[in-house]
């Protein structure tokens, strides 16, 4: 399983079994002086926790709330589930126990065929779509009520990006890192230390404002990487598009495969 969490949670229906691989190294080597350390930070409304049912209060992976027609979508990696997504739960803004912004509940999962097939690297990527809400007597989507973030393909190495994540827990607060982005053996991949279990999912962010768009999820190679220090993503191309035009369509969501092991 994952690089940094190993853990299986027991589901009350086969259904909706959840495998949890909350992506976080759990190697400890020692970083190397040169690459920087995450910080603490405060919540950001576009990104949060995602809970797995009978999960005790523990968050066990990280979504972002994409920008969308249909306001109802976040981006998170794929091994962070199997099954439907029934049960699941997402809190954007989660800090130190508390959802400023509601809770709201999964209603479907969306991958790629590459990664139902052969659970591919290539592939490590899941869009979920969210029950919406009444307020104020209107039904509302999520990205309503906290903004969200458009969707782009992988960026050229170089770029700037910045990684907010949940360590994998309860009652915390987000880290985040500001790196260029790397290349590996094709992947997106950026240094910094400290993303371990439950940064899974964090969406690799570039530019700001109106101009911020997702290029990538902590994933990919290794599930995401070995160590604290080296994170990847699974390379956003074309795939990535048909994917995020399935989900916004509503399309029937997938049981998704459970997750091999990450190969560390």
């Amino acid at each position: 399983m994952n690089r940094r969490v190993r853990a299986v949670l027991a589901c009350a229906a086969l259904s909706s079994l959840l495998l949890v691989a909350p992506g976080a190294q759990v190697r400890a080597e020692a970083m190397p002086s040169n690459i920087p350390q995450s910080h603490t930070t405060a919540p950001t409304k576009t990104v949060g926790a995602l809970f797995a049912p009978n999960s005790g209060g523990q968050h066990t992976c990280t979504a972002t709330v994409l920008a969308s027609p249909t306001q109802d979508l976040v981006i998170t990696a794929a091994h962070c589930l199997a099954g439907t997504g029934a049960g699941w739960t997402f809190v954007p803004a989660y800090d130190k126990g508390k959802a400023p912004y509601g809770v709201w509940h999964v209603t479907a999962a969306y991958v790629r065929p590459l990664w139902q097939s052969k659970q591919s690297p290539l592939a490590d990527i899941a869009i979920l779509r969210l029950a919406k809400q009444t307020r104020g007597g209107h039904s509302v989507g999520i990205q309503q009520v906290t903004g969200g973030v458009r969707l782009a393909t992988a960026a050229a190495p170089g770029t700037v990006t910045t990684v907010t994540a949940y360590n994998g827990g309860s009652g915390d607060r987000p880290i985040t890192c500001t790196q260029r982005v790397l290349r590996q053996s094709g992947y997106p991949m950026f240094e910094c230390g400290g993303y371990v279990g439950g940064s899974s999912g964090s969406a690799f962010v570039t530019g700001s404002g109106q101009s911020a768009r997702i290029t990538g999820v902590i994933g990919g190679l290794h599930q995401g990487g070995c160590v604290d220090y080296v994170s990847y993503s699974s390379p956003f191309r074309l795939g990535v598009m048909f994917l995020f035009a399935r989900a916004e369509l509503h399309r029937t969501g997938d049981n998704v495969v459970q997750p091999g092991d990450d190969g560390c």
